[in-house]
């Protein structure tokens, strides 16, 4: 997000990104942005634990990024051949900004031991031992995010006088020892089958939508907490409960909520 001159209403700005590379001793960029908007959510960012297996003199992904402002102008024999492109006056380039991207999330493994986390690709998986709540390592600050749970076929779905089987999904903003979740509670032992869960943050407008299973309208939180937001998970079965409770997650999927909804 930049600065907007809104007494300029026709002006374009152009984002650059580059990771310092050198052409002839010219630092190499690539356009990520061109439009009159005045902020943009780069995607498809290389993690740092990724480009650290590629570039192993480097443990993280540094980023520089510039802008410019362009304003478009019509020349005398554009106006009279409309076919002419139109000659632009491009504005100096800001200084270049350098950004360092984060970790693929994961599990945060500071959180209570009620649950033992293992990888499978790019699953995580969690196999809850018992009742309590777990959250993800790194937070989300800005843009929209989203992720993925699915909660196989387990006892519960197969026990109809099981009925005690909840699980809180939804986010925390980690403040206070026993930190609140703020999010749908589902008994997922009332499903026959496995079922997948779907969480889509909007921290520009404080939003979250939790789609579960059928309801494709899905839950929608309004008005969460400031500051940052982590993914969170509660196992809510009661102590009389015999099902276990196994986790599928895929962190970091495509915010698309519409798609999602159809």
């Amino acid at each position: 997000m930049w600065p907007h001159s809104f007494e300029l209403t026709n002006i374009i700005y152009q984002l650059d990104y580059g990771v310092g590379s050198k052409f002839q001793n010219i630092e190499q960029f690539r356009t990520a942005f061109r439009g009159t908007d005045d902020s943009f959510l780069i995607s498809g960012l290389m993690p740092r634990y990724l480009y650290a297996l590629i570039h192993l003199n480097e443990n993280r992904t540094k980023y520089r990024l510039r802008i410019c402002p362009i304003l478009p102008k019509e020349s005398e024999q554009q106006k009279s051949n409309p076919l002419d492109t139109k000659e632009e006056t491009i504005g100096p380039w800001s200084e270049i900004v350098t950004v360092v991207t984060k970790d693929i999330q994961t599990i945060d493994s500071q959180t209570p031991l009620c649950a033992i986390v293992t990888m499978q690709g790019r699953e995580t998986i969690v196999d809850f031992e018992k009742a309590g709540r777990i959250s993800a390592k790194n937070e989300y600050e800005f843009g929209k995010v989203a992720w993925e749970i699915r909660i196989p076929q387990q006892i519960a779905h197969q026990t109809p006088v099981d009925s005690s089987s909840f699980i809180k999904i939804g986010v925390t903003n980690k403040v206070g020892k026993t930190y609140n979740i703020f999010g749908s509670l589902i008994n997922y032992a009332l499903n026959t089958e496995s079922m997948i869960i779907k969480v889509f943050l909007d921290l520009e407008k404080r939003t979250m939508t939790i789609i579960n299973g059928n309801n494709k309208d899905g839950e929608v939180f309004n008005n969460l907490p400031n500051g940052p937001l982590y993914p969170a998970f509660q196992n809510k079965t009661s102590k009389d409960s015999f099902s276990p409770l196994k986790l599928h997650i895929k962190f970091d999927l495509p915010y698309i909520l519409n798609e999602a909804k159809e």
